[in-house]
């Protein structure tokens, strides 16, 4: 008997792998994240893919209206404490991310710049 993988895996290294130039892009208000993610109380788990991005963009958003600057800097180790996540999920999280050029990446000596690519702040 024949079993089929249901691994979204390849599917995702796929889109990685894509440089098409025609991709569908979605514009939201940052109002429809928050529902999405309210912010309730997080018992000890691990934060999900969507939920690290939703970290991400809520930290984007507060760092643009406080006028700060439009990326962010975080180490690692916070991102790693945050998420509750290993090391190497957190760099490969922010790896794929980047190579789907939703952010962009800077290595900084112990810390990583962030920038959240696409975004219109009104």
């Amino acid at each position: 008997m024949e079993t089929k993988n249901t691994s979204n895996e390849s599917s995702i290294n796929k889109g990685l792998n894509n440089d098409r130039k025609h991709d569908m892009v979605i514009v939201t208000d940052f109002q429809a994240w928050q529902y999405l993610f309210r912010e309730e109380a997080r018992k000890e788990k691990k934060y999900s893919k969507a939920e690290a991005f939703y970290f991400l963009l809520s930290n984007q958003r507060i760092s643009f209206l406080t006028g700060e600057d439009d990326f962010m800097i975080y180490s690692i180790v916070k991102l790693m404490r945050e998420w509750k996540w290993s090391r190497q999920n957190v760099n490969t999280f922010l790896d794929d991310l980047q190579k789907l050029k939703v952010i962009k990446l800077i290595n900084l000596s112990k810390e990583v710049k962030i920038e959240i690519l696409r975004t219109n702040f009104e």
